[in-house]
């Protein structure tokens, strides 16, 4: 996953340090994550997930298209240094994929695992009738 710096910083500088869990969005017009939004969404109470407050994002994401920046994925925080997708994640991730146009071949999907400050990047990627979820490399530009 390709970033710029400013991006990556002001992502890291955003989130809180404690719990609950929050998240946003991931935009490019060349490859390159370049555009984020933050979203508080809603959480269990318990700080337990992150669940997107989908129509503020949609808004986001139809007026990114207007301007030519093309949605390209979902992040959102981790506490305690966990830096692996839970079994959630992965089945939330894999409901997103499922739902994009066949057009969309990959989408990011990184934690923000504090309280190290991390960005750690996974990648899903439409393999015929799958969804891959890997690790990604975190290239910050």
């Amino acid at each position: 996953m390709k970033i710029t710096a400013g991006v990556c910083r002001r992502i890291l500088n955003a989130m809180p340090m404690k719990p609950p869990e929050i998240g946003g969005i991931l935009g490019s017009s060349d490859g390159i994550i370049s555009r984020y939004q933050l979203d508080d969404g809603r959480n269990s109470g318990c700080g337990c997930f992150y669940s997107p407050d989908v129509t503020r994002l949609n808004t986001t994401i139809k007026a990114w298209q207007r301007e030519e920046i093309a949605f390209r994925g979902i992040f959102h925080t981790h506490f305690f240094g966990v830096c692996t997708l839970s079994e959630g994640d992965i089945r939330y991730i894999n409901t997103i994929m499922e739902c994009m146009p066949s057009s969309i071949e990959h989408l990011y999907f990184p934690l923000v695992v504090l309280p190290e400050k991390q960005i750690v990047p996974f990648i899903a990627v439409r393999n015929g009738r799958t969804i891959e979820i890997t690790k990604d490399e975190l290239v910050i530009v």
